[in-house]
């Protein structure tokens, strides 16, 4: 059991489409993927705010049932969601890339294992007693965002303008690179029909090896990759004897000292901050 816990979820924009939950036996974070178009059918902020929430609240209720594994509830939280969702949607053409889709990250403990799920780019960190960090994340979001940024550098430059004010030329790169969602030429993730699930990264460690672990959206992982404030190493030390919102502060600091996002580039100011940090 956890001994320790730390949670944060902080929206970085009008809304807060991440989700994130702790207790004793397992810890989540979800980061909704905001959406490229206007398309909204639930009657939500967003629909991908309407995913995460509900997605959140189901497994909530369902992770403590250890019989099941975290594959199993999550292919039956996901039958349940699109049921609704398509309820929503009854009249509505939808197009692929307006689905709602998240990153979702789990770690739970079944006796003398702590399991672990992972589908999107969150980071988790997994801090072992011999002092060895390990890190576990997928780049395929990224690396097409890369691909972006440097579309819109490029922009940038050739009209002498800070990146903040030519994003847009962005936008038709975005919903190409949503378009390869659950792709293999694109990216694995959790959406309504479930298709990502079977390319999830599953792992289970031995509780005794570990004496931390954490989950961050990209959001909060940000203060590592983007902004270099921390490694991975100093950032689990970090969280362990300060407060996540205390460390989401300096993640604003950061963000703030670059408003027109020529030393920092990226695709907005301020993203959803979410952090569980727990210690066995």
């Amino acid at each position: 059991m956890a001994s320790s816990i730390k949670i944060i979820c902080k929206k970085g924009n009008k809304i807060n489409e991440d989700y994130a939950f702790a207790c004793e036996k397992f810890v989540y974070v979800i980061d909704g993927s905001s959406g490229l178009t206007n398309f909204n059918v639930t009657g939500y902020e967003s629909d991908a705010k309407w995913f995460s929430q509900s997605l959140g609240n189901a497994l909530n209720g369902r992770l403590s049932d250890t019989k099941k594994s975290i594959l199993e509830i999550i292919t039956e939280v996901i039958r349940i969601l699109h049921s609704q969702y398509t309820a929503y949607s009854t009249d509505a053409p939808i197009k692929e890339e307006d689905l709602p889709s998240a990153c979702l990250s789990i770690f739970r403990m079944n006796k003398n294992k702590l399991e672990y799920f992972q589908l999107g780019d969150c980071v988790s960190l997994v801090k072992f007693k011999s002092g060895e960090t390990k890190i576990l994340f997928d780049n395929s979001v990224p690396i097409l965002d890369t691909k972006v940024i440097s579309h819109i550098k490029i922009e940038s430059k050739r009209q002498n303008k800070p990146i903040i004010d030519v994003l847009s030329f962005g936008k038709e790169m975005l919903i190409e690179n949503r378009k390869k969602k659950n792709t293999e030429s694109g990216y694995w993730i959790l959406d309504i029909t479930g298709s990502g699930i079977i390319h999830a990264e599953l792992n289970a460690f031995n509780i005794c090896d570990i004496g931390q672990f954490a989950i961050m959206s990209d959001g909060f992982a940000e203060i590592v990759d983007l902004y270099h404030v921390y490694t991975h190493d100093t950032l689990m030390q970090a969280m362990a004897e300060k407060s996540l919102e205390a460390l989401c502060k300096e993640l604003w600091l950061a963000q703030d000292s670059d408003p027109l996002m020529i030393k920092f580039p990226r695709l907005k100011h301020r993203d959803d901050a979410s952090a569980v940090w727990c210690e066995i």
